[in-house]
Protein backbone atom coordinates (compact mmCIF):
# COMPACT_ATOMS: atom_id res chain seq x y z
CA UNK A 1 0.00 0.00 0.00
CA UNK A 2 2.84 2.36 0.89
CA UNK A 3 4.51 1.49 -2.38
CA UNK A 4 1.30 2.31 -4.28
CA UNK A 5 0.99 5.62 -2.42
CA UNK A 6 4.61 6.38 -3.22
CA UNK A 7 4.11 5.67 -6.93
CA UNK A 8 0.94 7.76 -7.02
CA UNK A 9 2.69 10.68 -5.34
CA UNK A 10 5.68 10.30 -7.64
CA UNK A 11 3.44 10.25 -10.71
CA UNK A 12 1.43 13.25 -9.50
CA UNK A 13 4.46 15.34 -8.59
CA UNK A 14 6.33 14.46 -11.75
CA UNK A 15 3.42 15.56 -13.90
CA UNK A 16 3.11 18.83 -12.03
CA UNK A 17 6.83 19.58 -12.23
CA UNK A 18 7.03 18.62 -15.85
CA UNK A 19 4.08 20.85 -16.64
CA UNK A 20 5.54 23.74 -14.69
CA UNK A 21 8.96 23.29 -16.27
CA UNK A 22 7.37 23.45 -19.69
CA UNK A 23 5.94 26.81 -18.68
CA UNK A 24 9.43 28.19 -18.12
CA UNK A 25 9.91 28.25 -21.88
CA UNK A 26 6.35 29.39 -22.54
CA UNK A 27 7.53 32.96 -22.63
CA UNK A 28 8.91 32.61 -26.13
CA UNK A 29 6.85 29.84 -27.68
CA UNK A 30 3.34 28.61 -27.00
CA UNK A 31 1.40 25.64 -28.30
CA UNK A 32 -2.26 25.41 -29.10
CA UNK A 33 -4.59 23.55 -26.81
CA UNK A 34 -4.58 20.42 -28.94
CA UNK A 35 -0.73 20.41 -28.71
CA UNK A 36 -0.40 19.87 -32.44
CA UNK A 37 0.21 23.28 -33.99
CA UNK A 38 2.94 25.60 -32.67
CA UNK A 39 1.80 29.18 -32.32
CA UNK A 40 4.20 32.12 -32.59
CA UNK A 41 3.86 34.91 -30.08
CA UNK A 42 3.41 38.51 -31.07
CA UNK A 43 5.05 41.58 -29.64
CA UNK A 44 8.63 42.28 -28.69
CA UNK A 45 9.71 38.93 -27.22
CA UNK A 46 12.52 38.45 -29.74
CA UNK A 47 14.05 41.78 -28.75
CA UNK A 48 15.02 40.39 -25.36
CA UNK A 49 17.14 37.56 -26.74
CA UNK A 50 20.70 37.83 -25.46
CA UNK A 51 22.14 37.50 -28.97
CA UNK A 52 19.74 39.96 -30.58
CA UNK A 53 19.85 42.66 -27.92
CA UNK A 54 23.37 44.05 -28.70
CA UNK A 55 22.58 44.03 -32.43
CA UNK A 56 19.37 45.94 -31.77
CA UNK A 57 21.19 48.61 -29.74
CA UNK A 58 23.96 48.91 -32.35
CA UNK A 59 21.40 49.18 -35.14
CA UNK A 60 19.42 51.92 -33.40
CA UNK A 61 22.61 53.80 -32.53
CA UNK A 62 23.82 53.60 -36.14
CA UNK A 63 20.46 54.84 -37.40
CA UNK A 64 20.57 57.77 -34.99
CA UNK A 65 24.07 58.67 -36.13
CA UNK A 66 22.91 58.70 -39.75
CA UNK A 67 19.87 60.82 -38.87
CA UNK A 68 22.04 63.29 -36.98
CA UNK A 69 24.38 63.59 -39.96
CA UNK A 70 21.41 64.12 -42.24
CA UNK A 71 20.03 66.81 -39.91
CA UNK A 72 23.44 68.48 -39.87
CA UNK A 73 23.49 68.60 -43.67
CA UNK A 74 19.95 69.99 -43.77
CA UNK A 75 20.86 72.67 -41.22
CA UNK A 76 23.93 73.68 -43.24
CA UNK A 77 21.83 73.89 -46.40
CA UNK A 78 19.24 75.95 -44.53
CA UNK A 79 21.92 78.33 -43.26
CA UNK A 80 23.27 78.66 -46.80
CA UNK A 81 19.80 79.48 -48.10
CA UNK A 82 19.34 81.99 -45.32
CA UNK A 83 22.65 83.69 -46.15
CA UNK A 84 21.65 83.78 -49.80
CA UNK A 85 18.28 85.28 -48.92
CA UNK A 86 19.91 87.97 -46.76
CA UNK A 87 22.34 88.82 -49.57
CA UNK A 88 19.47 89.15 -52.05
CA UNK A 89 17.59 91.42 -49.66
CA UNK A 90 20.64 93.64 -49.27
CA UNK A 91 21.07 93.89 -53.03
CA UNK A 92 17.39 94.68 -53.49
CA UNK A 93 17.56 97.34 -50.81
CA UNK A 94 20.57 98.90 -52.53
CA UNK A 95 18.75 98.90 -55.87
CA UNK A 96 15.68 100.45 -54.25
CA UNK A 97 17.70 103.29 -52.84
CA UNK A 98 19.33 103.86 -56.23
CA UNK A 99 15.98 103.88 -58.04
CA UNK A 100 14.43 106.26 -55.52
CA UNK A 101 17.41 108.60 -55.88
CA UNK A 102 17.21 108.53 -59.68
CA UNK A 103 13.45 109.12 -59.63
CA UNK A 104 13.88 112.11 -57.35
CA UNK A 105 16.43 113.55 -59.78
CA UNK A 106 14.03 112.89 -62.65
CA UNK A 107 11.30 114.89 -60.95
CA UNK A 108 13.60 117.84 -60.35
CA UNK A 109 14.88 118.02 -63.92
CA UNK A 110 13.67 117.42 -67.41
CA UNK A 111 15.15 114.09 -68.48
CA UNK A 112 14.66 112.07 -71.57
CA UNK A 113 11.38 110.17 -71.47
CA UNK A 114 13.10 107.22 -73.07
CA UNK A 115 14.70 106.50 -69.71
CA UNK A 116 11.25 105.48 -68.44
CA UNK A 117 11.88 102.01 -69.86
CA UNK A 118 15.02 101.68 -67.77
CA UNK A 119 13.21 102.78 -64.64
CA UNK A 120 10.45 100.21 -65.24
CA UNK A 121 13.08 97.54 -65.79
CA UNK A 122 14.67 98.38 -62.47
CA UNK A 123 11.32 98.07 -60.69
CA UNK A 124 10.56 94.69 -62.27
CA UNK A 125 14.08 93.46 -61.62
CA UNK A 126 13.96 94.40 -57.93
CA UNK A 127 10.49 92.93 -57.50
CA UNK A 128 11.61 89.62 -59.02
CA UNK A 129 14.53 89.24 -56.66
CA UNK A 130 12.44 90.31 -53.69
CA UNK A 131 9.99 87.54 -54.49
CA UNK A 132 12.88 85.11 -54.77
CA UNK A 133 14.16 86.20 -51.34
CA UNK A 134 10.70 85.69 -49.83
CA UNK A 135 10.51 82.27 -51.46
CA UNK A 136 13.80 81.30 -49.87
CA UNK A 137 12.54 82.54 -46.50
CA UNK A 138 9.44 80.35 -46.82
CA UNK A 139 11.56 77.35 -47.80
CA UNK A 140 13.81 77.90 -44.79
CA UNK A 141 10.86 78.12 -42.39
CA UNK A 142 9.16 75.04 -43.84
CA UNK A 143 12.40 73.07 -43.77
CA UNK A 144 13.02 73.90 -40.13
CA UNK A 145 9.42 73.28 -39.09
CA UNK A 146 8.73 70.09 -41.05
CA UNK A 147 12.15 68.47 -41.42
CA UNK A 148 14.79 69.63 -38.96
CA UNK A 149 12.64 69.94 -35.82
CA UNK A 150 10.81 66.57 -36.24
CA UNK A 151 14.08 64.76 -36.94
CA UNK A 152 15.71 66.29 -33.87
CA UNK A 153 12.70 65.20 -31.80
CA UNK A 154 13.02 61.67 -33.18
CA UNK A 155 16.72 61.53 -32.37
CA UNK A 156 16.11 62.84 -28.85
CA UNK A 157 13.29 60.35 -28.28
CA UNK A 158 15.35 57.44 -29.57
CA UNK A 159 18.30 58.42 -27.39
CA UNK A 160 15.98 58.38 -24.40
CA UNK A 161 14.66 54.99 -25.49
CA UNK A 162 18.15 53.52 -25.64
CA UNK A 163 19.02 54.97 -22.25
CA UNK A 164 15.86 53.61 -20.65
CA UNK A 165 16.22 50.26 -22.37
CA UNK A 166 19.83 49.84 -21.28
CA UNK A 167 19.07 50.80 -17.68
CA UNK A 168 16.01 48.59 -17.46
CA UNK A 169 17.72 45.76 -19.30
CA UNK A 170 20.59 45.75 -16.80
CA UNK A 171 18.20 45.72 -13.86
CA UNK A 172 15.93 43.10 -15.41
CA UNK A 173 18.77 40.79 -16.40
CA UNK A 174 20.11 40.90 -12.86
CA UNK A 175 16.67 40.20 -11.38
CA UNK A 176 15.92 37.37 -13.79
CA UNK A 177 19.35 35.89 -13.12
CA UNK A 178 18.63 35.87 -9.40
CA UNK A 179 15.22 34.27 -10.05
CA UNK A 180 16.78 31.61 -12.26
CA UNK A 181 19.36 30.82 -9.59
CA UNK A 182 16.57 30.61 -7.02
CA UNK A 183 14.61 28.24 -9.26
CA UNK A 184 17.66 25.99 -9.69
CA UNK A 185 18.28 26.04 -5.96
CA UNK A 186 14.68 25.12 -5.16
CA UNK A 187 14.69 22.46 -7.86
CA UNK A 188 17.78 20.87 -6.31
CA UNK A 189 16.17 21.09 -2.88
CA UNK A 190 13.01 19.49 -4.20
CA UNK A 191 15.00 16.71 -5.85
CA UNK A 192 16.84 16.08 -2.58
CA UNK A 193 13.57 15.97 -0.64
CA UNK A 194 12.16 13.52 -3.14
CA UNK A 195 15.25 11.31 -2.83
CA UNK A 196 14.87 11.31 0.95
CA UNK A 197 11.18 10.50 0.58
CA UNK A 198 12.02 7.55 -1.63
CA UNK A 199 14.44 6.20 0.95
CA UNK A 200 12.31 6.70 4.07
CA UNK A 201 8.54 6.88 3.83
CA UNK A 202 7.75 9.06 6.82
CA UNK A 203 5.20 11.77 7.44
CA UNK A 204 7.89 14.41 8.01
CA UNK A 205 9.64 13.48 4.76
CA UNK A 206 6.37 13.78 2.84
CA UNK A 207 5.73 17.17 4.44
CA UNK A 208 9.21 18.42 3.56
CA UNK A 209 8.80 17.06 0.04
CA UNK A 210 5.52 18.88 -0.50
CA UNK A 211 6.92 22.10 0.95
CA UNK A 212 9.93 21.88 -1.34
CA UNK A 213 7.66 21.14 -4.28
CA UNK A 214 5.39 24.09 -3.49
CA UNK A 215 8.33 26.46 -3.06
CA UNK A 216 9.80 25.35 -6.36
CA UNK A 217 6.51 25.71 -8.25
CA UNK A 218 5.78 29.08 -6.64
CA UNK A 219 9.19 30.45 -7.60
CA UNK A 220 8.74 29.06 -11.10
CA UNK A 221 5.38 30.81 -11.36
CA UNK A 222 6.91 34.08 -10.17
CA UNK A 223 9.81 33.85 -12.62
CA UNK A 224 7.54 33.08 -15.57
CA UNK A 225 5.21 35.91 -14.56
CA UNK A 226 8.13 38.34 -14.44
CA UNK A 227 9.35 37.22 -17.85
CA UNK A 228 5.88 37.46 -19.36
CA UNK A 229 5.36 40.91 -17.85
CA UNK A 230 8.70 42.10 -19.20
CA UNK A 231 8.22 40.67 -22.69
CA UNK A 232 4.55 41.51 -23.21
CA UNK A 233 4.10 44.80 -21.32
CA UNK A 234 7.29 46.51 -20.24
CA UNK A 235 9.42 46.08 -23.35
CA UNK A 236 6.68 47.24 -25.78
CA UNK A 237 6.16 50.34 -23.64
CA UNK A 238 9.90 51.05 -23.60
CA UNK A 239 10.06 50.79 -27.38
CA UNK A 240 6.84 52.70 -27.99
CA UNK A 241 7.22 55.73 -30.21
CA UNK A 242 5.34 58.73 -28.91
Amino acid sequence: MEKGLNNMLLSRNYKVVKHKRSQSTAVTTYKSQDNRQPMNTVGFQFLSHKNYYPLMIDSITHQLDLIEKFVSVIEQMTDARQSYSIAIKNVCQSFKESVEKVESIKKDSDTNNNNEILYNFWHVFIEKFQNEAELHENVIQETKAKVVTPLLCIVKHRRQQISRLKAFRTSTDYTLKECAEKVNELQSNYAEMYRIHREILQTKAIKDLLNAHNSYVLQLHMTNAMKAYYHNLVLPQLMQVS
